[in-house]
C-alpha cells in the first residue's frame, strides 16, 4: 500500500527492480527470485509496531511503516551507497 503513494513516474522506475523482505528473528536465507533485483530493501519488523512519542499527534502505525518503506525506496532511487562505505558526513548527508 505505501507504494501506492509514490508519483507515477518513480514508481514506473522502480517497478521490477526493488524486491522486499521483512527479517524475522534470527538468520533467514534469501530467495534467488528475491536477489535477481537491483535492489533489496530488508526491513525489520520493529518499524510494524513502533510508535514515537509526539507532543503533536499521535502517529498511527501505518504511518510510521509507510515512511519507513518510502525513505527506503528513496534512497534505492537515488543509488544510495551503504553507510559502511562512506565517510560519517556522506552517510549523514544521504540520510
Amino acid at each position: 500500500m505505501a507504494l501506492s503513494y509514490l508519483p507515477k513516474d518513480i514508481s514506473h522506475e522502480i517497478d521490477g527492480k526493488i524486491a522486499f523482505t521483512v527479517l524475522g528473528s534470527g538468520r533467514l536465507p534469501l530467495a534467488k527470485e528475491i536477489c535477481n533485483h537491483e535492489e533489496i530493501i530488508i526491513l525489520s519488523p520493529w518499524i510494524f509496531s513502533f510508535i514515537p512519542p509526539t507532543p503533536v499527534k499521535l502517529i498511527k502505525n501505518g504511518d510510521i511503516s509507510f515512511f519507513c518503506v518510502l525513505h527506503e525506496v528513496a534512497h534505492a532511487v537515488r543509488k544510495h551507497l551503504p553507510p559502511n562505505e562512506l565517510s560519517t558526513r556522506e552517510a549523514q548527508d544521504q540520510s
